[in-house]
């Protein structure tokens, strides 16, 4: 629920408008602008939407607070509450691992194979710790201590043309993404690190053989007026339980959330 002059299209306008959807057929939905009511809409099924609705609300005055929708069902009770809120100005970076993670389903530590990889999130943060939605600040990944490498980086924005094998990118809706490899395996048999040091081309590759560092890895993002954050990536050695396939066989069928 951003300011009109967040938007160079909207510059100058009072006003936003407003759209919701929702998956409750025949229910209707009631947006609220800092408590007061903005109005209720009807949402019709929208065959467009494979049975779902939207509605709207043209020049909804906008002021700082926060914005929230309701929806009820056609016989009147609350179904589903959103409530959007005014970013704060960005003060600080929340780090955090979306890979290894069991909220993902991908397991709990990085197996030391020499191949794996964890993705982490760095977000620009308000004072509350709220995401800071328009923020674009450029962000800096780079590992502090054990056997990893930032291997790649991007923020999702299909139209952001920076390099996606730098150890930096600029923030998109106020994220950016980090991959981060192993590049010990202490978990292999000597005679498996050796085949892999063969097939894997020198250049491009981030196995290094005679590295047996087993201890976590500790990832650090900055950005300029932003101080830095860290967070530390576990590691295993446990082939059983932290393999790629004993990951998936253990989360088969479980539910999983990349928004906690």
């Amino acid at each position: 629920w951003e300011s009109p002059d967040s938007f160079p299209a909207t510059v100058g306008n009072k006003t936003r408008n407003i759209t919701a959807y929702t998956d409750v057929t025949e229910g209707s939905v009631e947006l609220f602008v800092n408590g007061a009511s903005a109005g209720r809409r009807s949402a019709p099924v929208n065959p467009l939407l494979g049975g779902n609705s939207w509605v709207e609300w043209d020049f909804v005055p906008w002021s700082a607070g926060n914005l929230t929708a309701v929806v009820t069902d056609k016989a009147g009770a609350v179904a589903a509450v959103d409530t959007r809120i005014t970013c704060g100005e960005a003060v600080g970076i929340r780090l955090t691992i979306d890979c290894p993670s069991v909220a993902t389903g991908t397991g709990t530590a990085l197996l030391l194979d020499g191949q794996d990889a964890g993705l982490l999130r760095a977000a620009v943060v308000d004072a509350a710790g709220r995401v800071v939605h328009l923020a674009t600040h450029n962000i800096t990944f780079r590992v502090v201590s054990g056997p990893g490498r930032v291997v790649g980086t991007h923020n999702g924005d299909p139209m952001n043309h920076e390099p996606n094998q730098a150890a930096w990118h600029s923030a998109y809706h106020g994220l950016v993404r980090a991959t981060v490899a192993v590049t010990a395996g202490a978990g292999r048999s000597e005679r498996e690190r050796a085949r892999i040091a063969e097939i894997d081309i020198p250049a491009t590759s981030h196995f290094e053989p005679d590295i047996m560092d087993a201890q976590d890895i500790m990832v650090e993002a900055t950005a300029e007026g932003l101080g830095s954050a860290t967070v530390t990536i576990p590691v295993s050695v446990d082939f059983d339980n932290d393999s790629v396939l004993a990951v998936a066989e253990a989360g088969a069928g479980k539910p999983v959330s990349f928004f906690d």
